[in-house]
């Protein structure tokens, strides 16, 4: 028991490490909070956003999962409270979650006080090949095709997605 336990010690320490470099902005906690770091997770590591919601999502009413799709192993879940928190972490932290396709991946969990700021960056790393095209829809075929959506839809909204150029949040609606 000992060794597993200061191997996911170690595995974690380098995970926040790796953090605090990327987003020094973020603090951990030594407390529970309602909010989690799950190192070892995101899109780098073959973990899907709907991966992570089914993760989670038993342990409680999630108000936001942060990933980056591209430049960043860990990812960021927020709770309603910090109950829930609590049991998502005694419960995930050093393991393989089931629903999570990829066999090697092990989520190392810390509490955190603050989620990343969400500022755009002019030097943010792209993935290879992607191309960034301004203007590609006018303003006019841009409402267009909201109204569209917006006919279609069957009125019901499970949530609203909030897309900004450094990671995707899925916040949910209560």
């Amino acid at each position: 028991m000992s060794h597993t336990y200061d191997k996911v010690r170690k595995k974690l320490a380098k995970c926040l490490a790796q953090m605090r470099r990327h987003d020094p902005d973020v603090t951990v906690s030594e407390s529970p909070t309602n909010i989690l770091y799950v190192g070892n997770s995101g899109v780098l590591c073959g973990v899907q956003w709907e991966e992570l919601e089914a993760v989670f999502e038993p342990y409680g009413p999630i108000v936001d999962i942060c990933v980056f799709p591209t430049g960043r192993p860990y990812s960021f879940v927020k709770f309603e409270s910090v109950e829930k928190a609590r049991e998502a972490f005694d419960a995930l932290h050093g393991t393989h979650p089931s629903q999570v396709a990829k066999a090697d991946v092990v989520f190392y969990l810390a509490f955190i006080t603050n989620m990343p700021r969400s500022t755009a960056s002019t030097d943010q790393e792209m993935p290879p090949g992607l191309k960034v095209v301004e203007e590609f829809v006018s303003k006019d075929e841009q409402q267009k095709l909201l109204d569209v959506v917006a006919t279609c839809s069957n009125g019901e909204s499970k949530g609203t997605l909030l897309v900004s150029t450094r990671f995707t949040h899925q916040q949910r609606l209560v």
